[in-house]
């Protein structure tokens, strides 16, 4: 019988040290020593790999088009994991959106199971994971890490693959809001067999997030008395000093030089929370790049880095034990402003910032627009096209508090954001002529759809590379002689450029705005010195509105929360009632309507769902208030808590009706 080559030890050469390792179990032997102090890195350790952004989920904080197509074939990503295995990377963790949507998953894993020595792994939200998946999981993969989210059943994942015999570990994200459950989690995570858990440190520019100097100690003392094996994220190497280390207290983190994160658009980055996303061809390639530079701190709040040069170690034999996985998510913003040339000139402003290396100039332009410096401390991707400001930045909360800070300040209208999205929002783009040879450019060009609409062609792109898809339509639309418009757009509703067209819409001129804020006091005080029409639930204020008004978005952002406008028409509301004590489970359907009929809201007909641990009630309605009103006494009466979300019901039509007018704008400009 041949032996598993996975079982046999794999020669890593580390910067002044030597690692054993052993793909099946992860086992690690790492050898200091006069000998080993020549020793340099040729290829990190492990890659985090995203095949795809596509889930199966649609979290209330995430907003994912699922029907986007994958950047990464399953050919392509088999020769660079292969290349990448022969010049000496050990494991590869799959990540990106959720890895078992992505088509053909599991023969991906035999394949690299049966051509390479690379540990195999994976992060998942559990939600797809069967019998039989797990059991082929179980002899293909060193290790399932599942993530623990609130609202999504993740006992049933870790029971059918623990029982399947895979080797289950799970990643639960430490913040003040989860810090209170922890010990019942840990406890519970144990009880179900689980490997260890792996502690992810908030990064990103929330200060509700982020935990007080007293949450430290407790933190500490979760750790120290939790049932299972715990372990802390790399971004905890600043903090929690008095725990055991594996490595000395003040070690870097590795991100950029021991690990990196290959994305679906063929981009790499040195962590998950990182800006600067590096475009490569091949293995080779990424290599050279790899070797040539190092990727500095991602520079946001809760960053580990700067520290300390790496820590030389005493001569010795170290042996553990363990695998990586992480975790991120993006945000998406586009602006509209007066005229062409702000969106421009904002663009060359911050054009070269994203890097760590510029993040006190970012700091300095920031300053200079009157923002607050404690709202983020990088620069996101932006591109402008016509008057609109497309944006993306990656974090795990908000990537883009100081750009959206800087345009309200500016006077531009935010037409569209979304915070913590998992999928790569769909490019809209409109060219101004619907000629064969255009329109053949534009499926030329892997465009998703493309459909006549009037004297124009509208076309979308699934791509996560949408400024490389926009550059091109820019280029479509020069050789025409003609004006480009575009949008960026994450709907939780997946719509073909065919259905967003089947009825033409009203009025695009905003009707509500909607105010977001991190604490129901943060909103309530926010309301109290308001005029006109509004609701306010939860955390969430609804106000009508009858044209745009600058003030009124800095004001939000002055508070400390984010906005939108809402056009006319229905909107889609959506709302999540939770216990307090979140690990109670979820409040039965039957008793939030109950509660609606206690508080005079029944005759909205609410569609009622029991999650994991939180029961949602949507709605689709033209006359938003009296329903939002009837959540927030229901809430009220269960004294439970309440989050709350509006768009409009139908985005993508919506988008495709801005961007036809944007077209029609640009037209008379350019006579």
């Amino acid at each position: 019988m041949r032996s598993d080559p996975r079982a046999q030890l794999r020669v890593h050469a580390l910067d002044g040290a030597l690692l054993l390792f052993r793909p099946a179990t992860g086992d690690s032997i790492r050898v200091d020593a006069p000998e080993t102090r020549g020793l340099r890195r040729s290829a990190p350790r492990a890659v985090f790999f995203g095949l795809s952004h596509a889930c199966n989920l649609r979290c209330g904080f995430c907003s994912r088009d699922a029907t986007l197509p994958d950047r990464w074939s399953a050919d392509e990503a088999v020769a660079l994991l292969r290349a990448l295995a022969d010049a000496g990377v050990l494991e590869v963790a799959f990540g990106g959106g959720e890895p078992l949507a992505y088509a053909g998953f599991l023969d991906l894993l035999r394949r690299l199971h049966d051509e390479t020595r690379l540990a195999l792994h994976f992060t998942t939200n559990g939600a797809l994971v069967d019998a039989p998946t797990a059991r082929a999981l179980a002899s293909l993969v060193g290790e399932v890490r599942v993530s623990i989210y609130d609202g999504e059943d993740w006992v049933r994942p870790i029971e059918t693959l623990t029982a399947a015999g895979a080797r289950t570990a799970a990643n639960l994200l430490v913040t003040p809001a989860s810090l209170d459950a922890l010990p019942g989690t840990l406890s519970d995570l144990a009880a179900l067999g689980c490997a260890d858990v792996a502690l992810l440190r908030y990064v990103g520019p929330d200060p509700s997030s982020h935990l007080a100097e007293a949450d430290w100690a407790r933190l500490e003392h979760a750790v120290r008395a939790a049932p299972l094996p715990v372990r802390l994220s790399r971004c905890f190497a600043d903090r929690l000093p008095r725990l055991p280390r594996l490595f000395a207290a003040g070690a870097d983190c590795g991100a950029g030089h021991d690990f990196l994160v290959i994305d679906p658009d063929r981009t790499f980055r040195a962590c998950s929370f990182h800006e600067e996303r590096r475009p490569f061809r091949d293995a080779q390639d990424l290599l050279a790049q790899y070797r040539a530079a190092s990727m500095a701190a991602a520079g946001r709040d809760g960053c580990a880095r700067p520290l300390p040069a790496w820590s030389v170690f005493s001569p010795g034999v170290r042996v553990y034990r363990g695998f990586a996985s992480n975790n991120s998510g993006d945000t998406v913003l586009v602006a509209r402003f007066a005229s062409v040339d702000e969106p421009r000139e904002l663009a060359e402003r911050i054009a070269g910032l994203e890097s760590d290396q510029t993040r006190e100039e970012w700091r300095r332009v920031l300053e200079g627009e009157g923002c607050d410096l404690d709202l983020v401390h990088y620069a996101p991707r932006v591109e402008p096209v016509g008057r609109t400001l497309l944006a993306t930045g990656v974090d795990a909360g908000d990537a883009l508090a100081g750009l959206r800070a800087m345009v309200e300040r500016r006077g531009a209208e935010v037409l569209y954001t979304a915070v913590h999205v998992h999928e790569p929002a769909t490019l809209l783009v409109g060219v101004g002529a619907a000629t064969a040879e255009v329109e053949a450019s534009l499926r030329a060009a892997d465009a998703t759809d493309v459909q006549r609409h009037g004297g124009a062609l509208l076309a979308t792109f699934g791509d996560p590379a949408w400024d490389r898809d926009l550059a091109t339509a820019r280029t479509i639309g020069q050789a025409a002689r003609v004006p480009v418009a575009a949008e960026l757009v994450a709907t939780r509703d997946a719509q073909r450029l065919v259905d967003a067209l089947k009825s033409p819409l009203g009025d695009l001129d905003p009707a509500y705005f909607q105010a977001w804020f991190w604490s129901e006091e943060r909103a309530r005080a926010f309301a109290d010195h308001l005029d006109g029409t509004f609701s306010l639930a939860g955390s969430t204020v609804l106000l009508d509105v009858t044209r745009f008004r600058k003030r009124l978005a800095v004001r939000v952002q002055e508070a400390g929360g984010m906005s939108s406008w809402l056009p006319r028409g229905p909107v889609r509301v959506r709302a999540s009632l939770y216990r307090r004590d979140y690990r109670e489970g979820p409040l039965p359907p039957e008793e939030v309507d109950a509660a609606l009929l206690a508080t005079g809201g029944s005759k909205w007909p609410f569609t009622l769902d029991a999650e994991y641990r939180t029961t949602s009630a949507r709605l689709v309605t033209g006359a938003p208030h009296d329903p939002i009103a009837a959540l927030a006494r229901a809430a009220a009466h269960l004294d439970v808590r309440l989050a709350l979300g509006l768009e409009p019901e139908r985005p993508l039509a919506h988008a495709v009706g801005r961007v036809r007018h944007e077209l029609t704008v640009l037209t008379r400009g350019a006579r």
